[in-house]
């Protein structure tokens, strides 16, 4: 199956939901080729969820890039929200970006 082969298709009811999550609205006249492009995409994820790759082990000699766990001591919530644009009750003061409801 190739990435330009979708097998999951958008319907204007999947892309109005969308929509709706992202707080964005698609022009009509770019509505059928954002479907395409999401159908695209869902098809390449598909095809990645494919990939057997369990069946390959990593290289034992492969560097890692992670850094090693280690616990260290954290900015206190004085210091923190003595830097913070907005406090208030010793939380951190941000813009409301949910509605309720």
């Amino acid at each position: 199956m190739a990435p330009d082969e979708p097998t999951t298709s958008i319907d204007d009811e999947t892309l109005a939901h969308l929509e709706h999550l992202a707080r964005i609205e698609v022009p009509a006249d770019e509505r059928e080729s954002v479907k395409a492009d999401l159908s695209t995409v869902l098809a390449f994820v598909a095809q990645l969820g494919e990939m057997a790759s369990e069946t390959e082990a990593p290289a034992a000699d492969a560097p890692s890039s992670a850094r090693p766990d280690v616990p260290r001591p954290s900015l206190g919530q004085a210091a923190a929200l003595a830097v913070a644009p907005a406090s208030r009750e010793g939380y951190f003061e941000v813009p409301r970006t949910l509605d309720e409801g």
